[in-house]
């Protein structure tokens, strides 16, 4: 699934809720180069950058984006609203975090167990949009992992007698197994799922990110808050086909969204609205002059399914998506859903010359996974 998307013209509509804190456990504390001889040539290797790839594995999906940080995670069967979540950060340093979550309306607190053994941990309330439980501490969560990759089921039952989720942990050490490799694990303390004695510091440190430096912030004052599209603007196919598609007839006209923001001192960034559905709405965008002249689409990058640049696309409409000066980022949240527990989010940002992925992330299975949850399959760092 490579969805292109994108928030209305404020950040609202992400609305991303902090996690608790989390359990984890540590691998080893790596030592200074001279006291572990690490073989700097396979540290200078790790370097380089990366793919963002996503596997397969039964019931379980991985993921590792670009900086080689990697998630595993499955979701219940017959789509109830039960999940696991592992999430491993590249480099020696890296703590592994777990979470199981039931979204269910009453779930109360949390007992897991695997093949009908309980599992000694701790839940977190939250709620968003409703009532939602996550276990995010376990007694041993070396242990917990381990119990993971060789069982057969996880059951998350919750003090609803009528929800409890069954995961299935078909894939779960094939998954851990790929995340190792990916990440140079294999035989460390550190590994999933075949662990070794070697130490933390041989895993090979997380691949440089890339940089990407916003354009300086312009004053917004004077744009409408409801403009008139530029003639040339309205003139172009692409603004003709989201007018088509919004005119409901039966005399009700053309439903507009129209919105602008000031990108620099030349440059004016236009949406228009494209669609709008129960909980998605699409925009397409584009640049003009200050006075509408010289129209075009702008173009924007995702990844594809194998985590590869996917291009540039100059017919891109985006789902509910919006413009923050503040940030100079383009937001983006597609939603699979009406809870809003998978589909995609990007965020991009204005260098002055163009608009760059910063950020994304995707959940391809609907089960009840906050979106703060979500896999990043893509993140920079600021210049």
């Amino acid at each position: 699934m490579t969805p292109r998307h994108a928030c209305i013209f404020s950040l609202a509509l992400l609305g991303l809720v902090a996690c608790g804190d989390a359990g984890h456990f540590e691998a080893n504390t790596p030592s200074a180069k001279a006291e572990s001889g690490a073989d700097t040539a396979t540290a200078a290797a790790a370097t380089a950058p990366v793919p963002s790839v996503t596997r397969t594995f039964g019931n379980w999906t991985a993921v590792c984006n670009n900086a080689n940080d990697c998630w595993a995670y499955a979701t219940a069967e017959d789509f109830g609203s039960g999940w696991v979540l592992l999430n491993y950060p590249a480099g020696p340093a890296g703590q592994v975090e777990v979470r199981v979550g039931d979204w269910s309306d009453t779930p109360g607190p949390l007992r897991l167990s695997i093949d009908g053994q309980a599992i000694g941990a701790a839940a977190t309330q939250r709620s968003e949009g409703g009532d939602g439980a996550m276990i995010d501490r376990f007694d041993d969560l070396p242990d917990f992992i381990a119990r993971l990759g060789q069982g057969r089921t996880l059951a998350v039952q919750s003090a609803d007698p009528d929800s409890a989720p069954s995961i299935s942990l078909q894939g779960a050490a094939a998954a851990f197994l790929w995340i190792d490799e990916r990440q140079g694990r294999l035989g460390t303390t550190t590994a999933l799922a075949r662990r070794g004695d070697r130490r933390a510091d041989s895993v090979p440190t997380a691949p440089a990110l890339p940089v990407v430096r916003a354009a300086t912030a312009v004053s917004q004052a004077g744009l409408s808050d409801d403009p008139i599209l530029p003639a040339g603007l309205e003139a172009l196919a692409q603004v003709k086909a989201c007018r088509a598609d919004m005119d409901w007839g039966n005399g009700a006209g053309v439903q507009k969204n129209d919105n602008v923001a000031r990108l620099d001192g030349d440059t004016l960034l236009w949406s228009v609205l494209c669609f709008r559905g129960a909980y998605n709405e699409g925009h397409r965008f584009f640049l003009t002059g200050n006075e509408g002249q010289n129209p075009r689409p702008v173009l924007f990058r995702s990844t594809d399914q194998e985590g590869e640049d996917a291009g540039q696309d100059d017919d891109y409409i985006l789902i509910n998506a919006g413009y923050d000066p503040q940030t100079r980022t383009v937001f983006s949240f597609s939603k699979g859903r009406g809870l809003g527990d998978c589909g995609a989010a990007y965020v991009w940002t204005w260098t002055g010359r163009e608009f760059t992925l910063t950020e994304e992330r995707v959940m391809q299975k609907c089960a009840g996974l906050w979106p703060d949850l979500w896999p990043t399959t893509w993140r920079s760092r600021e210049g």
